[in-house]
């Protein structure tokens, strides 16, 4: 539905820019190019969210391995891949979030909704509390976290994102949000009141975009600590270190 939504817009906007007065693009090429996009819209955009479907189960396969490397490695390689293992797990935190969506199985405002981000949410806390355990019985731990990892996978695939884990294993747990937008909106006013305040603070026109990239990293420092440099690109006036 979304991607006929795109085409249809799309479609609307070129024909209306080419009746205005002062565009003349309709004897020209680049009308029938734009024209030619706004058909491969709803097809490129339906490709994405298969992607981004295969995409969550890579992410799971990838934290699977990780658990692999850090069990099998030596006392002294072993810090690194569990750092490797922590930051797979990030990302496995938010596919599991972002489950309903990405496998669209569900309308947008569905009743079902509040449901399904409650049973993600036990599902995180389920898996920051095996991930816990590395601290205390490593060996357990890799075990018990390929096991949940791997159970999420199948479920997710089969579209079953209501039971990414049996009720078993998250009974008593409580849910863990997603803030990830509420951040990122907090990041985005804050930049904005000092992109406001700095001119009357005197500000060289020139130093303006400094400062602003300056805060903004520090801000997404703030909000997401070491995945901050997965949130430069939404902001373009960032550029990475």
């Amino acid at each position: 539905m979304s991607c006929w939504l795109i085409l249809v817009v799309w479609t609307f906007l070129t024909i209306g820019i080419s009746q205005h007065p002062h565009v003349k693009v309709h004897d020209t090429a680049g009308f029938y190019i734009l024209i030619f996009l706004a058909l491969m819209t709803g097809g490129t955009y339906a490709h994405y969210q298969q992607f981004r479907q295969a995409a969550a189960v890579l992410t799971i396969s990838r934290a699977v391995k990780a658990c692999a490397q850090a069990r099998s490695a030596g006392n002294t390689a072993r810090p690194i891949k569990l750092t490797a293992l922590a930051n797979c797990l990030w990302d496995v935190e938010k596919a599991v979030l972002k489950a309903r969506r990405t496998r669209q199985t569900v309308l947008l405002r569905s009743h079902r909704t509040p449901q399904l981000r409650d049973h993600a949410g036990q599902v995180v806390a389920r898996l920051r509390e095996a991930e816990a355990r590395l601290d205390t019985e490593p060996d357990e731990a890799f075990q018990e976290l390929a096991h949940l990892l791997m159970t999420i996978a199948d479920n997710y695939t089969a579209g079953r994102v209501g039971a990414l884990l049996p009720e078993t294993e998250l009974t008593g747990r409580k849910s863990i949000r997603d803030r990830e937008l509420i951040k990122l909106s907090v990041v985005v006013i804050l930049l904005v009141g000092v992109a406001i305040t700095a001119p009357l603070l005197g500000l060289p026109e020139g130093a303006l975009l400094p400062v602003l990239s300056g805060v903004g990293i520090l801000l997404l420092i703030a909000a997401f600590r070491r995945k901050y440099r997965q949130y430069l690109d939404l902001l373009p006036f960032f550029q990475g270190p």
